[in-house]
């Protein structure tokens, strides 16, 4: 198999607002993907890797990050991705339509975080963490799927002299 190539394109705006305590971002962007290498497996359940042709991902990105107050930041984004074959696909093991999904390509992506720094010794600070992630076909044959979830993050942290201490706990709630 040989090399894949991408092409992207990519167009966006910075914006500070309300003395810098406000900043937006949004891009845009076009990435054209040619000879992608896909993993296929043959009728002896031998894997290899091919070169199959061409797909494209189309999305947006927009971020925001606000300071309320000196010690508040509130920072959030989201992020649309369309990511689509160009062309068919037919390696014998694998078969699949231009306009398929690409695999991994979930449609959404949502983050935000609140974060509070205590004016008190050690700087202690607080952060609540929020992402969402929303499904996607593992593989071109969009049998199997994943993705689809919400996982809330909590962490605190503090500063004594040269060494920050952070604790946290992942996925609260434990879901998926």
């Amino acid at each position: 198999f040989g090399s894949d190539s991408l092409t992207n394109y990519e167009i966006g705006a910075r914006t500070r607002l309300f003395d810098r305590t406000l900043t937006l971002d949004a891009t845009l962007f076009y990435i054209d993907w040619q000879d992608i290498q896909l993993l296929s497996v043959r009728g002896d359940n031998m894997a290899y890797a091919t070169n199959v042709g061409a797909a494209r991902n189309v999305g947006v990105d927009l971020m925001s990050d606000w300071r309320p107050t000196p010690n508040l930041t509130l920072t959030g984004s989201v992020g649309y991705l369309d990511g689509k074959l160009l062309d068919d696909i037919n390696t014998g093991a694998t078969t699949a339509k231009a306009g398929t999904r690409l695999p991994g390509a979930s449609r959404w992506r949502i983050a935000s975080t609140a974060s509070y720094r205590f004016d008190a010794p050690y700087d202690p600070t607080v952060m609540v963490l929020y992402r969402y992630v929303s499904s996607a076909p593992s593989d071109l044959s969009g049998t199997v799927w994943q993705g689809g979830y919400g996982v809330l993050d909590l962490r605190v942290q503090g500063q004594f002299g040269g060494t920050r201490v952070e604790g946290f706990v992942e996925n609260v709630g434990d879901r998926q």
